[in-house]
């Protein structure tokens, strides 16, 4: 089947179980999409996942056990990484799991995956191209990651992080404008109030 079918194919599956959303890539059963979420094609969202509404990924990217908050926007090429090798055996290769698909029986010698936890990514986040975020990992409400980064701690709320491992590089709004939109959770409003009262979330971020 040419590509062309599959996105036809797979656009038609989205509308028909998320027709309040656009999802033309694939989607875990137990996945929680949110009103206007746009999942594209190349896209695939595995188990335990929760898109917030409006929010976009762009592909090509694997998703599982990751919440992502109202109107974040994430760029191409990123990668969430959940689990991972071990690295205190004699060897990080996943023997049992590798040789199985040779049709060898290899009984596991260690833990062969490293489980670290879920991802946790809160509102109006922008995670430029190329980023990736590791298991465990929470990134505040309004934090911006740079393209590029490996996140593999905490990012606090309204905060731009880069590099590798990505760093804070400075908050975008003062503490008492931060304090401000934070408390008001305009993310969670109707898009009418949300533009109705635009001055207003202008002004708070002014401090």
């Amino acid at each position: 089947m040419n590509s062309w079918l599959v996105r036809r194919r797979l656009r038609s599956q989205g509308r028909r179980k998320y027709p309040h959303a656009l999802i033309y890539g694939e989607l875990s059963s137990d996945t929680e999409v949110l009103e206007g979420a746009w999942i594209p094609y190349g896209v695939r969202v595995g188990e335990r996942c929760h898109i917030g509404r409006y929010s976009y990924i762009m592909p090509s990217a694997y998703l599982q056990r990751v919440h992502i908050g109202n109107f974040c926007s994430i760029a191409e090429d990123c990668a969430f990484l959940c689990n991972s090798h071990p690295t205190d055996q004699f060897s990080t290769f996943p023997f049992s799991r590798r040789l199985a698909m040779h049709k060898k029986h290899f009984k596991p010698l260690y833990d062969e995956v490293i489980d670290r936890g879920p991802i946790n990514i809160g509102h109006d986040v922008w995670i430029g191209r190329g980023c990736t975020i590791m298991g465990g990992i929470s990134i505040g409400t309004g934090a911006i990651i740079g393209a590029g980064s490996v996140v593999t701690k905490d990012v606090e709320p309204y905060t731009i992080v880069g590099g590798v491992p990505a760093k804070p590089i400075r908050k975008r709004l003062s503490d008492k404008a931060i304090e401000k939109l934070l408390a008001s959770r305009w993310w969670d409003w109707p898009l009418e109030e949300i533009s109705k009262r635009s001055e207003e979330l202008k002004a708070m971020t002014r401090g």
